[in-house]
């Protein structure tokens, strides 16, 4: 049981050194907000091309 939770622990760490790098690199963050945006930007083109092909075939 010791040893699983040595292992855990240096799991924990490794995650927390990588979410304190990240969050402390101000470049990291923008990139990550860039690709966030973007993401949303085409999820929300793709509903909406869904919805107008929806609707062309329902005139069909």
């Amino acid at each position: 049981m010791s040893q699983l939770l040595k292992k855990e622990d240096a799991i924990f760490e490794k995650a927390i050194n990588k979410y304190n790098y990240f969050t402390d690199n101000e470049d990291l963050l923008n990139e990550y907000d860039r690709k966030e945006t973007y993401l949303i930007y085409q999820d929300s083109l793709m509903k909406v091309a869904e919805k107008d092909g929806f609707d062309e075939g329902i005139k069909r």
